[in-house]
């Protein structure tokens, strides 16, 4: 005689923000590292680093906008210039005058 299971799918704890804030706090990590969310880090005014980008959308010396997923990043400047590009994580350098988040 077969057993059936109903009913006992595994829940996906991606998917579940408490799980994941809870966690995150516990860890003392950033939620977004948990679900794969952007990541930007300006070091000082001279190099930036954004990861889980979607692309660029923009590209210019003075200005370039990033893809990252609902938003994009613009960064507008003086000399900026893609440094490395992969598909999970890219790096600017250049004079970064202004960083902003938008559609």
């Amino acid at each position: 005689m077969s057993r059936k299971r109903h009913g006992t799918r595994r829940p996906d704890w991606r998917s579940d923000s408490k799980f994941l804030r809870n966690v995150a706090e516990a860890v003392d990590v950033p939620e977004a590292v948990l679900t794969g969310g952007v990541r930007v880090e300006l070091f000082e005014n001279r190099e930036l680093l954004i990861e889980n980008h979607k692309g660029i959308l923009e590209y210019g010396d003075q200005c370039i906008r990033i893809c990252c997923g609902d938003m994009a990043v613009k960064v507008e400047g003086e000399g900026l210039t893609l440094v490395s590009m992969s598909r999970d994580a890219l790096s600017l350098k250049g004079n970064i005058l202004s960083l902003s988040y938008g559609n």
